[in-house]
């Protein structure tokens, strides 16, 4: 396997783990809110949109600088290639669709 691939597989595992994390830190908050609202100290709106925007923010970019830490120590000369469309070995190929 190319090291490229091994990256692509390491950042896929990253999304695979944000998904079940961002969900269960977004039920924790939400337990949270429920205790706030039935003590009489709801948040306003704006607020609880910041906390959950935070939460997303803090669980991705973590997980994203764990999974970039991870590929960089176990594949460290490997070179980060670009990943626009015009970049792509096919792009500008005659023949396909037009």
């Amino acid at each position: 396997m190319e090291d490229r691939s091994a990256r692509g597989l390491i950042w896929l595992g990253m999304h695979l783990v944000f998904f079940p994390l961002l969900v269960a830190s977004l039920h924790g908050w939400h337990a949270i809110h429920v205790r706030l609202v039935s003590a009489g100290l709801e948040p306003p709106a704006w607020l609880r949109n910041a906390v959950t925007f935070l939460i997303f923010a803090v669980v991705y970019m973590g997980l994203a600088y764990a999974a970039a830490a991870l590929a960089n120590r176990l594949y460290p000369r490997t070179t980060i290639e670009s990943a626009a469309w015009e970049d792509s070995p096919g792009f500008g190929r005659k023949g396909r669709r037009g």
